[in-house]
């Protein structure tokens, strides 16, 4: 077994993109798939955007989200620390 060190990694890892993501080699990510398809005019963006809209509006909720957070952004999330009930006093004496 040959050494392994500073630009030398152990054999058996798994393959990565040339990206260096975790993806295998030659697979693809949906991201891009769908841009291909988008960018070649086999779907009229237009149509699409519409079909989308249209789905969200009869109940489906997680289009609905994905074209919210694309036009507004994520919602963030807000958590009230406080109290509504008034702070008990507390009495410490020492003897």
């Amino acid at each position: 077994m040959g050494k392994i060190g500073y630009k030398k990694p152990p054999k058996s890892t798994k393959a990565k993109s040339a990206k260096g993501g975790r993806n295998k080699k030659g697979s693809i990510s949906i991201k891009s798939a769908l841009k291909r398809v988008l960018e070649s005019g086999a779907v009229d963006v237009d149509q699409f955007a519409k079909s989308m809209f249209l789905n969200g509006m009869k109940g489906n909720s997680g289009i609905a989200k994905l074209i919210m957070e694309y036009l507004e952004g994520k919602v963030k999330e807000e958590i009230d620390i406080t109290s509504k009930e008034a702070p008990k006093e507390i009495k410490i004496t020492f003897e």
